[in-house]
């Protein structure tokens, strides 16, 4: 499994050292999983607005003053204003919504309420076409993706977010060129409930998100050289015998 990680404090990039974050600025690690891949058709559109991601599974963990935690899932849906879509989880406070294209910074609004605080956050395409988009060196990645956004934001949390994409998409048969991924998952803090995000606050933060012609479908997985090579040789092996047992039956029966 290959996992990259960047630093990133209010969303710029750090060195191998670390500076002392600000009182109001989230210190973000950046990975990526490569394994589980999944395959799409093509990339239709590279701007996708907050009601283009209908399915889309979120899951949120919630964590109380005793560090019980508490898991709730939404279904992405579209809103009455044109370009405006979300989920609100019932009875926990909280909604996330994005107005507009996601590509745009800080476009995405998280609004939570309540006693309880938010641990995790998990994007999760499931049956549906939205993929989330990185950047790709300044430049387009996979064809048809237009420049992605890396996740930042939450600068009003002064405390650690893990930032994860996971399960890598490829177009066709081409392998992954490692800019777009199926889900995406954010842990807030270390755990507990006092690292993990403040409630009674609106959040924003940047995470770009494009369209597939179809819904990402996991990838086959090759058969090994190997088998395929002894596969092949057992084949061919077995074949031989069977001739060398009729050349050999037909010689005993004309003598």
């Amino acid at each position: 499994m290959h996992v990259r990680t960047i630093f990133t404090s209010c969303g710029v990039a750090s060195a191998i050292f670390f500076a002392a974050p600000l009182a109001t600025a989230a210190t973000i690690a950046l990975s990526e999983q490569s394994t589980d891949t999944y395959t799409a058709d093509a990339v239709t559109r590279f701007s996708t607005g907050g009601d283009e991601m209908d399915g889309m599974s979120i899951t949120a963990v919630l964590i109380d003053e005793l560090n019980t935690l508490f898991t709730y899932t939404g279904t992405w849906a579209d809103f009455t204003r044109a370009g405006y879509g979300g989920v609100t989880l019932s009875d926990t406070g909280f909604s996330l919504t994005v107005a507009g294209d996601s590509y745009a910074a800080d476009n995405w609004s998280l609004d939570i309420s309540g006693p309880r605080r938010l641990l995790g956050l998990t994007f999760n395409d499931g049956p549906g076409t939205v993929v989330f988009d990185r950047t790709f060196r300044g430049k387009e990645g996979t064809p048809g993706s237009s420049s992605g956004r890396d996740f930042s934001g939450f600068s009003s949390y002064a405390g650690f977010i893990d930032a994860r994409y996971h399960q890598p998409v490829q177009i066709g048969s081409r392998s992954p060129t490692g800019d777009l991924f199926r889900m995406f998952a954010l842990q807030f803090g270390d755990g507990s409930f006092a690292a993990a995000l403040p409630t009674g606050r609106l959040y924003r933060f940047s995470l770009d998100t494009d369209t597939a012609v179809t819904a990402p479908v996991a990838a086959a997985v090759p058969e090994p050289a190997g088998l395929l090579l002894l596969g092949t040789g057992l084949t061919a092996l077995a074949s031989g015998l069977r001739q060398r047992r009729w050349l050999r039956r037909r010689w005993f029966a004309h003598n």
